[in-house]
């Protein structure tokens, strides 16, 4: 959805610093973080789409009505 990026929802949820540690050192690559924040993508990611898919097939206009006050909320704090 634009507007909302995966990196705002880390930093809101605190685990920002974390996982720029978990990919940052490449030598120090803990495969016992990483598993589980796989997992968090890939189950997130299809639960989010069949989430939108189900809003634009019963509630198309109001959907995009959402969808693009995000976009117009995005620009206006680009442009502040």
């Amino acid at each position: 959805i634009p507007g909302i990026s995966g990196t705002a929802i880390y930093i809101n949820l605190g685990w920002y610093d974390e996982i720029l540690q978990m990919f940052g050192n490449l030598y120090m690559f803990e495969f016992l973080k990483i598993i589980p924040f796989s997992f968090g993508i890939i189950i997130s990611t299809v639960i989010i789409t069949k989430l939108i898919e189900n809003l634009l097939i019963r509630h198309e206009k109001i959907f995009y009505s959402f969808i693009s006050a995000f976009v117009i909320v995005s620009l206006v704090m680009l442009l502040k």
